[in-house]
């Protein structure tokens, strides 16, 4: 599950705290920090949308899929 901004707001709460206190930025709060923003398929999803979005923005859609290289040898 992604971050809620709610435990963003924790984060920094609890690092602006400890920082003041001149202390280090707290386990948990690394921890919190460390979750990814959001849904691994919910990323891969927006990413191909944009892709597609601009490849026919560019006129070049139906390229997406090309594999100029495929079958040759490498020398």
């Amino acid at each position: 599950m992604g971050v809620s901004g709610a435990a963003w707001h924790k984060v920094v709460r609890l690092t602006v705290d400890a920082l003041e206190r001149g202390e280090a930025v707290p386990d948990e709060a690394v921890a919190l920090a460390a979750r990814p923003p959001t849904k691994s398929w919910l990323y891969m999803l927006a990413g191909n949308l944009m892709w597609r979005r601009q490849a026919k923005k560019n006129k070049v859609r139906p390229r997406l899929g090309a594999r100029p290289y495929a079958g040759r040898e490498q020398s």
